[in-house]
């Protein structure tokens, strides 16, 4: 009875190994994934970049939700469409022209929504730009910019 008890154990042992060896796999292989689809956002960041750099409403309005952006600008927070957006923006380059910009920091929160903190320096000081990016219709899209003067 014991010698019998005893392989049931061991066999309920080797279930219970492989189901978390299938666990362990299936997670990696969910990260592997996970990390490839978040792969995906950092052409837009470099585009970002690359607006900021030129000052560049146009080419920045391209990368923002098609819908409504929520812009924080001199403490003022709104939600724009896509077109005032551009136009807002526009007028922000032309009050302050960009010398340099660059990311400080850039993630992903547990709810797969992208962020980036980065400066933006223009002729007479910096500000702090804070931005979420999210998944719309397929693309990542700006969908909050703040921007912080520093002092």
């Amino acid at each position: 009875m014991a010698c019998t008890m005893e392989r049931i154990i061991v066999k309920g042992v080797k279930i219970h190994i492989i189901g978390l060896m299938f666990l362990f796999v299936a997670a990696w292989a969910g990260s592997a994934t996970a990390q490839a689809a978040d792969g995906d956002v950092e052409p837009i960041l470099q585009e970002i970049s690359s607006a900021f750099k030129i000052g560049s409403a146009r080419e920045l309005v391209k990368y923002v939700n098609p819908t409504r952006i929520g812009i924080t600008l001199n403490g003022q927070e709104a939600s724009y469409s896509k077109a005032q957006a551009e136009f807002m923006l526009r007028d922000f380059f032309k009050q302050h022209t960009p010398v340099n910009f660059w990311f400080d920091h850039r993630g992903t929160s547990r709810n797969g929504i992208h962020y980036f903190i980065a400066k933006y320096q223009y002729r007479g000081g910096t500000f702090t730009v804070y931005g979420l990016i999210k998944k719309i219709n397929g693309k990542y899209r700006i969908d909050t910019i703040s921007f912080t003067p520093n002092k």
